[in-house]
């Protein structure tokens, strides 16, 4: 049986019940009782563990970031999101902003990215028919 098939088998038992910190001690008795090595599943574990604090670290951090800027720049919920979308992805476009707020109109959608603009938060890139915003330096 490998590391992986371990770990499922794990997962899968603990996924029903209502403790985790209970459900994880049975387990590893039954792989202690099976003589099983943990060896590789504590390793796959940590592993795991580490990059999704990672992810979660770095997701934090982008949010607050948005929040901050949001704050600091009376921004409205559009602006807000427009901004969290340019920090998670690096650009955005019209055509992102739409996919974001289909409810609302193009026209609106690019005056608030205007008011970025004026706002020093985000330049313009690329010509008219691939206009692309990104934060300008600094935030």
């Amino acid at each position: 049986m490998s590391d992986c098939d371990r770990f499922d088998g794990m997962r899968t038992q603990l996924s029903g019940n209502v403790s985790i910190a209970t459900d994880l001690e049975n387990a590893i008795a039954l792989v202690r009782r099976a003589g099983m090595d943990m060896t590789g599943w504590v390793e796959y574990f940590t592993i795991g563990l580490s990059t999704q604090l990672v992810e979660v670290k770095q997701r934090g951090e982008l949010v607050i970031h948005q929040d901050v800027l949001s704050r600091r720049h009376s921004l409205t919920d559009r602006q807000s999101r427009a901004i969290g979308y340019m920090l998670e992805h690096g650009r955005m476009t019209i055509t992102d902003f739409e996919t974001l707020f289909p409810e609302t109109s193009r026209r609106t959608l690019q005056r608030d990215l205007s008011l970025l603009v004026d706002k020093g938060l985000v330049i313009r890139e690329g010509q008219t028919s691939r206009l692309e915003y990104v934060l300008a330096d600094g935030f």
